[in-house]
Formats: C-alpha cells, sequence, structure tokens
C-alpha cells in the first residue's frame, strides 16, 4: 500500500434554486467553518 500523505485540493458545489413562477431577487450567504465551528470565511452575493 502506498501510505504516502499528500495534499490534495477541497471543493463544494452550492445551489439555489427559485422554484416559484415569479422573479425574485436575492441574497445567499455562506460560511467556511472549521471543526469546531467557528466561522473562518463569510461569502454573500445578490
Amino acid at each position: 500500500m502506498n501510505r504516502q500523505h499528500f495534499a490534495f485540493e477541497k471543493s463544494i458545489t452550492l445551489n439555489v434554486t427559485n422554484e416559484t413562477l415569479k422573479d425574485r431577487e436575492i441574497l445567499v450567504k455562506w460560511y467556511l467553518r472549521n471543526a469546531k465551528a467557528e466561522i473562518l470565511e463569510a461569502h454573500e452575493i445578490l
């Protein structure tokens, strides 16, 4: 077995969907947290 440690890029995909028939302008916020639930980064997009 190859037990060599290596770093790899972590990623996530977030999907936001408007399931109504009306146009909406919304603010989407998300946070990057560590294992202790402390906020490392905060992001938002309009």
